[in-house]
């Protein structure tokens, strides 16, 4: 009896540990979620949090061990929901509060990070060095040039067999730009970027007019650009960007000969082009979804361009994000008529070694006098292009503050014979391509 008494005591005593341990019944998520803090075991940290959180447990410590599990697994956007939560308990923590800081600033929300210090305590900032932030200095250096797969000469525009045709065709020979950028930190939550750049195209030029024809083949196209964007925090992961830029550009005069005893004189070129775009963004966990719209004045015509974009961070970091977008270009002609072109881009990136990621983007449509990169890329050359596919090498330096990029594109582009009374045509269509390698620093904040 003692015997049979001893062995239901036994498995009485074996279900009620089990019990205990069995997450459905009595348990403790106070010293579960302790302990495994303690031991570092975030997996486990995280499963058991969670569970916790469903049977009705929340509050300060069990938020931040959460966060902190989804923190050192480098899932910065998960972690940022609890932080969030625990900074309803106690929002002055100072604790709480550098870990708020970098978990921004590793997202790649440097607003959102920089708006956290204003709750720091004065060695916090010290100890940081958010307490002397520069308000100006450089924010971007960089350098393109194209070159086309053309050999460019007379033989390109032997298609055009009417010499009654008045009017030109332009082709790309190379192409170098430049630009030197600096960031104003007005404050926490408002920034400015001042851009400057220079392009020089050169090309090869048809003309033809009053039964002459006239070969320039070394015409060089000069263009500045002047850039000016905002960068406004609005607070509750909204951003609100605004840009101007201004795109003057000329043609000098040529002498051109069609046979040896006759020149013509082709005048200098001048046009002042223009584009203003403004973009909201608002950040969730995971996902980015952004708004733009931009109006342009470019070659003398009025352009309106709206667009979505989504952003997406499986991993909930950097190391893996894949962004698309959707944009509809318009048209506003003087009877009030409105022609639609549309174009999709997609961009692809992720941590291939540290500390280098790797990028491959794409532009498809009707690309001809758009605008991208928040106003600052505006395709207002001569010719239509189609598509832009590229791929990047991104390499953070000093911290993480620098960037090195180095990037190349393939860009597909047609020329075509433009009548003078008539615009673009499809006489002597001749699609080509232009490869295009640029590098450059950026600086944050």
């Amino acid at each position: 009896m003692q015997k049979l008494i001893g062995i239901l005591f036994f498995f009485i005593s074996f279900n009620l540990v089990v019990l205990c341990q069995d997450t459905t019944g009595t348990w403790n998520p106070e010293k579960k979620t302790y302990d495994l803090y303690m031991q570092k075991n975030w997996s486990e940290l995280i499963r058991y949090g969670k569970i916790a959180l469903k049977e009705g447990y929340d509050y300060y410590y069990l938020r931040m061990r959460l966060a902190i599990a989804f923190y050192e697994r480098k899932n910065y956007h998960r972690a940022l929901i609890h932080f969030r939560k625990a900074s309803e308990f106690s929002n002055k923590d100072p604790y709480l509060l550098e870990y708020m800081y970098f978990a921004n600033l590793f997202s790649g929300r440097e607003k959102a990070a920089l708006d956290i210090t204003r709750d720091f305590t004065p060695s916090m900032k010290k100890k940081f060095g958010t307490s002397q932030i520069p308000r100006f200095h450089i924010g971007s250096l960089g350098l393109q040039v194209n070159t086309s797969n053309l050999q460019t000469g007379p033989e390109l525009v032997s298609g055009i067999i009417d010499p009654a045709l008045n009017g030109y065709q332009i082709f790309s020979n190379y192409l170098f730009r430049a630009h030197l950028g600096f960031n104003h930190l007005v404050s926490r939550r408002f920034s400015l970027l001042y851009q400057y750049g220079f392009m020089l195209e050169n090309r090869f030029m048809f003309y033809q007019k009053d039964l002459l024809a006239y070969y320039i083949s070394g015409q060089n196209l000069f263009q500045h650009q002047l850039y000016l964007r905002n960068n406004l925090y609005l607070g509750k992961g909204f951003n609100l960007n605004a840009a101007i830029h201004y795109l003057p550009g000329s043609i000098p005069a040529y002498y051109s000969s069609s046979r040896p005893s006759y020149s013509n004189y082709v005048p200098s070129y001048r046009y002042n082009d223009f584009t203003g775009h403004l973009s909201v963004l608002k950040d969730f966990s995971y996902l980015s979804i952004g708004l733009s719209t931009s109006y342009s004045y470019l070659n003398f015509r009025n352009f309106l361009q709206e667009g979505i974009s989504v952003s997406m961070y499986p991993l909930g970091n950097l190391n893996l994000y894949l962004t698309l977008g959707y944009h509809v270009q318009q048209e506003i002609l003087k009877n009030g008529l409105i022609h639609n072109g549309r174009f999709a881009n997609l961009k692809f990136g992720f941590k291939f070694i540290y500390p280098v990621w790797l990028e491959v983007s794409g532009s498809f449509g009707d690309l001809h006098y758009t605008v991208s990169q928040l106003g600052w890329q505006v395709m207002n050359g001569p010719n239509p292009i189609s598509q832009q596919i590229g791929g990047s090498l991104l390499i953070p330096l000093k911290n993480e503050n620098v960037l090195f990029s180095l990037n190349y594109s393939y860009i597909n582009t047609t020329s075509n014979f433009n009548l003078s009374d008539q615009g673009l045509t499809s006489i002597n269509s001749i699609n080509y391509n232009i490869h295009s390698i640029y590098g450059g620093l950026s600086w944050k904040f």
